[in-house]
């Protein structure tokens, strides 16, 4: 069920929206649907894992629900599957913070293209 009340997600300072959730996920879906034969799919991939997880569309299970989309996004697109490794964890972590408090989505873009 898509989330209506605020949330604070765990060691993070970036606070996802709280009001028009389901909206924003529509929006994301034509986004993709638009652009999924236009961009490269690893660089569709990682703008759609980025907003999905910021938007943080449910109460719990947002990252799981993230990478069941981005690799399924990948796997239609045979390239092999995204994980993040435990020792790349908080890295990803700092990568998504960063990004979203700067409402810069470079910063996880350059964080997924070296990793």
């Amino acid at each position: 069920m898509i989330r209506d009340y605020p949330i604070k997600i765990s060691n993070s300072k970036y606070i996802p929206p709280s009001s028009g959730i389901e909206q924003k996920l529509e929006s994301l879906i034509v986004w993709y649907e638009k652009n999924r034969n236009e961009m490269h799919p690893v660089y569709l991939v990682c703008l759609f894992h980025f907003h999905f997880v910021s938007l943080h569309p449910f109460g719990d299970g947002n990252g799981c629900m993230c990478r069941i989309l981005t690799n399924l996004i990948l796997y239609k697109s045979d390239y092999p599957i995204f994980d993040i490794a435990y020792k790349t964890r908080q890295g990803y972590y700092r990568a998504l913070e960063s990004a979203n408090l700067k409402k810069d989505e470079m910063s996880f873009i350059s964080w997924f293209f070296t990793r």
